[in-house]
């Protein structure tokens, strides 16, 4: 069901714009997240699908989610901060499930104890952990499962790369050991897992990204766009800077060119497995008790948000999961957005010169700009806050 409500149009529609449009791509957000750096054009995007995922886990009504959709449409739009824009999301799942399971009064204790419990019970108990992985290796997944070893197929040449970085004083750059046990990473965090399934496999980004970090002409965006010749510059800055041997400049590109074409990068979607919590013995919270106990001083926002919170980012699994504990979650590629972006553009450039050629000023004097810019920025601060409140009734 999953893979059919993100092929719907509107919400590829709506897509489109959440990484193409300064208004959402511009917000308020921490430089990392989940002790991961998320730039501008991936958060609003992961946010609004991992807020679809959530909704389908937790509650799962099909008929009630075109409201819901139109209300997390409108708190991505509107609400500029991180913080607001999660909790906008709790008070609005708060409010289907409330809807859901007859409650009407948020504010009674056992109503409070019988909204965490249902959370507990949908997004814990028979919740799912997510693994980001190549696309190339999604054939095999479906056939055998989730094998730790297939992703240490490189590990011999990603050693001898680092080796290379290291002489020129470039150390740890790829953060997954390159000498523990072959295992994978999963992640309690649909949004994490979007990351890393973008990002996927991490230690060709490493090489693309983080090599020339400290450089202000590196492109941050380069392997997540999948732009082969960009990655291969800010690789340039680094070895240009550091004055790389013809050797070992040879050996890096002739890595990142054999890795690129293996994983046929260029053409990669992103994509997760989808694992039961139950199968890897992860479906309980420590804390659950002590939630429970202490609803009656507790906004149930809080209470849910502990809840929902990611708990588990990278958590290593050395067993191989077999294909009939996994579901396959195809997910939208930036890539295939971005290609759109500059059609888009021109478009829009023909509307406002036609549109422009009928338009006349509104306001000729500086005072009286300043005075509806200042109204409008407080309508709009007031738009927001009415919203988040909303949510929660």
């Amino acid at each position: 069901m999953l893979n059919q409500i993100l092929e719907r149009e509107d919400i590829k529609d709506f897509i489109k714009l959440l990484t193409t449009e300064s208004l959402y791509i511009n917000k308020n957000v921490p430089n990392k997240i989940s002790e991961e750096k998320i730039t501008k054009i991936e958060y609003s995007l992961y946010t609004f699908v991992d807020a679809i995922i959530k909704y389908f886990i937790i509650i799962g009504d099909i008929e009630l989610f075109d409201n819901y959709l139109d209300q997390l449409k409108r708190i991505i739009k509107k609400v500029e901060n991180h913080n607001d824009i999660q909790i906008g999301i709790i008070k609005l799942l708060i409010k289907y499930v409330a809807h859901k399971i007859n409650i009407e009064n948020l504010d009674d204790i056992e109503s409070k104890k019988k909204l965490v419990e249902y959370f507990y019970n949908s997004y814990i108990v028979e919740g799912y952990f997510y693994h980001g992985f190549p696309y190339v290796y999604k054939n095999n997944v479906l056939t055998n499962g989730l094998d730790p070893n297939n992703y240490y197929e490189s590990l011999n040449e990603i050693k001898e790369i680092d080796k290379i970085l290291n002489k020129y004083k470039l150390e740890n750059i790829f953060s997954k050991g390159l000498d523990k046990i072959p295992y994978i990473s999963v992640t309690d965090s649909l949004f994490m897992a979007y990351f890393y399934a973008t990002s996927s496999p991490l230690y060709l980004k490493e090489l693309c990204i983080d090599i020339s970090n400290n450089s202000k002409k590196n492109n941050e965006c380069a392997y997540i766009l999948k732009d082969y010749n960009e990655c291969k510059e800010n690789i340039n800055l680094f070895i240009k800077r550091k004055e790389v041997k013809e050797s070992d400049k040879i050996k890096i590109f002739t890595f990142l060119e054999n890795e690129w074409t293996k994983l046929d990068i260029s053409n990669a979607n992103p994509i997760i497995a989808i694992i039961k919590r139950k199968e890897l013995g992860k479906n309980y919270l420590s804390n659950y008790q002590n939630i429970l106990n202490n609803l009656e001083n507790t906004d149930i926002t809080t209470s849910i948000k502990k809840i929902l919170e990611t708990r588990y980012n990278e958590e290593e699994i050395i067993n191989r999961i077999p294909s009939d504990k996994i579901t396959i979650l195809e997910l939208p590629n930036i890539k295939e957005l971005y290609k759109k972006k500059e059609n888009v553009k021109k478009e829009d450039k023909q509307e406002e010169k036609l549109e422009s050629s009928n338009l006349e000023p509104v306001i000729n004097e500086t005072g009286s700009a300043t005075i509806v810019a200042l109204l409008g920025v407080f309508l709009i601060t007031l738009g927001v806050t009415i919203t988040i409140i909303m949510l929660g009734k």
